[in-house]
């Protein structure tokens, strides 16, 4: 390949329009000493499954690519790769409730899918959900999360004190929900820790039809050229 398809193959590449994520909205995390027992934790000290959802708001179109939920873990607890798992939706707000589940799946847990930060000068660590891409207009939307964990004490979710929004839990996968989160304390949370990255749609800019065809056209006489020589 010579050098002028070279450069009209870069320059297209160039003005791909592609965007990088970034974080659309977030709760940032207290540290460990606030952490509420969460997800498993109410499973296993015999209270009812409890899936957990915190509101988000997007102010425009986007799509959302990661859910990164910080937690901690007491010093026993551990995860279990390969067989622990998460069932995650997004939905929509009704009347500031869960509503209907507009995308949802499940992720089995691997080593790469956890990450280890910093919360107020103590090591935490964040679960970071890659669901694809999920595009939504702007508006309030909830990220609801059923983690199946083996050790019910490797996950404590992080309370977000000066976050917005609000939480909510579920003892029925999502049949019905009760205002803020409580997991297997008797005081209901008011914001949980939560952030969502991805991509907001007005950040890919096309690229002129113009300019398209007259790169085409560069890369299309670069290798006319080169089959001649």
């Amino acid at each position: 390949m010579d050098s002028m398809r070279l450069c009209a193959v870069a320059a297209l590449l160039a003005l791909s329009g592609e965007a990088t994520a970034a974080t659309l909205f977030e709760n940032s995390a207290l540290n460990s000493s606030s952490q509420n027992c969460a997800f498993e934790c109410a499973e296993g000290l015999s209270a009812p499954d409890v899936t957990g959802a915190q509101s988000f708001a997007l102010s425009g179109k986007s799509f959302v690519e990661r859910l990164i939920v910080p937690y901690d873990r007491s010093g026993s607890g551990s995860l279990s790769f390969g067989t622990d798992n998460v069932d995650w939706e997004i939905r929509a707000s009704s009347g500031g409730t869960p509503g209907a589940i507009l995308a949802s799946g499940t992720i089995v847990l691997e080593a790469a899918d956890i990450e280890a930060v910093t919360i107020a000068g103590n090591t935490d660590e964040e679960m970071a959900l890659e669901i694809g891409s999920v595009m939504l207009d702007a508006g309030t939307y909830f990220a609801t999360f059923d983690v199946n964990l083996a050790d019910m004490f490797a996950m404590f979710w992080s309370v977000s004190p000066t976050g917005t929004g609000t939480s909510f839990d579920s003892p029925d996968d999502g049949a019905t929900w009760t205002p803020g989160y409580a997991g297997t304390i008797s005081t209901p949370r008011g914001a949980m820790s939560l952030r969502v990255e991805g991509t907001s749609a007005d950040a890919a800019v096309p690229v002129p039809a113009p300019a398209i065809l007259l790169l085409s056209g560069l890369a299309g006489l670069a290798w006319t050229g080169r089959r001649r020589t």
